[in-house]
């Protein structure tokens, strides 16, 4: 069996509570459908990325935190442009 190459980075593996935050923007599929499924697939993307940098871990949980303030801020944005474009989807 060979080492990694050094200039390869190594699989991380995040902890429980971090997954947890890093997938917590994907809950937006339960309340928005499609649109908040989209956007909740990007942040979580986005979330785990932060959440394997090399950042300290409340600088990490803050990104991640924030991360999922601009998605909610996001999901609410397009949902405000769709009931523009389509008056007929408010009941």
């Amino acid at each position: 069996m060979t080492d990694p190459q050094p200039d390869e980075p190594k699989l991380q593996k995040l902890g429980l509570v971090e997954q947890g935050l890093a997938w917590l923007p994907l809950t937006l599929l339960f309340v928005g459908g499609g649109l908040g499924g989209a956007i909740g697939v990007l942040a979580v993307g986005v979330s785990h990325r932060l959440m394997l940098g090399a950042k300290s871990v409340p600088e990490r949980y803050a990104l991640g935190l924030a991360t999922l303030v601009g998605s909610v801020v996001l999901w609410l944005g397009g949902a405000f442009v769709l009931l523009a474009l389509f008056p007929g989807l408010r009941r």
